[in-house]
């Protein structure tokens, strides 16, 4: 299975150029891509195009799978900066969200929510509410999240952009064990080079366009 963008071109205001011709492929083999480049330089949005939040003014991204063709958000789970967690709600709960709104069988759910807090070392704190777990703490629930879905597929923008040194490789060290356990393809946008240098391929966006 592998994600498709073909020829992504995106402006705002009909006049700022973020996006020129961008191409990506990305496999769901265990493998990590980072999109490497500076505030402002229309990472973020390319991250969102891919992964069917924000249209292309053109342009195209599907997923492919054998001869099939399918869309593209059907397919894709999301880490975000901000985790937007329910605090009130235990960490198991939450870590349960993505998979809950797919309608997958409750026990299909408590499977995958398990194995995906263990693979993040939250297992310990499953019944604590979200709303007192550290900020690396939330943010590994926040990957546990993406990981319970069982899509193919993790985007993860700025995943380490609010946190220390020492948090932000807990947080790194989940998203790609994450990417082991669910046998899929991560992508993550960032400025953090030391993030970056963790990933199998590192692409910069530079000028509206992706180069190696």
């Amino acid at each position: 299975m592998q994600l498709v963008a073909t020829e992504l071109f995106h402006r705002f205001d009909k006049t700022r150029e973020v996006l020129r011709g961008v191409s990506l492929t990305v496999q769901a083999d265990k493998t990590s891509t980072a999109v490497v480049a500076p505030s402002g330089s229309g990472k973020t949005t390319l991250l969102a195009i891919i992964g069917g939040l924000l249209p292309p003014t053109s342009g195209e991204v599907h997923v492919e799978s054998g001869s099939r063709s399918m869309s593209v958000r059907d397919q894709v789970s999301w880490v975000f900066q901000t985790t937007g967690l329910l605090s009130r709600r235990s960490a198991w709960d939450n870590a349960a969200m993505g998979a809950s709104a797919l309608g997958r069988p409750r026990q299909e759910i408590e499977s995958s929510v398990d194995e995906a807090l263990a693979a993040v070392g939250l297992s310990d704190h499953a019944n604590e509410r979200a709303g007192i777990l550290s900020g690396g703490e939330a943010q590994r629930l926040g990957v546990a999240r993406a990981v319970a879905t069982g899509l193919p597929f993790i985007l993860a923008d700025e995943p380490t952009g609010q946190l220390d040194r020492a948090n932000s490789r807990l947080v790194a060290d989940a998203l790609f064990e994450a990417v082991q356990v669910a046998a899929g393809g991560l992508v993550l946008v960032t400025h953090d080079l030391d993030l970056a240098s963790r990933c199998d391929r590192t692409l910069s966006l530079l000028d509206g366009k992706l180069r190696e």
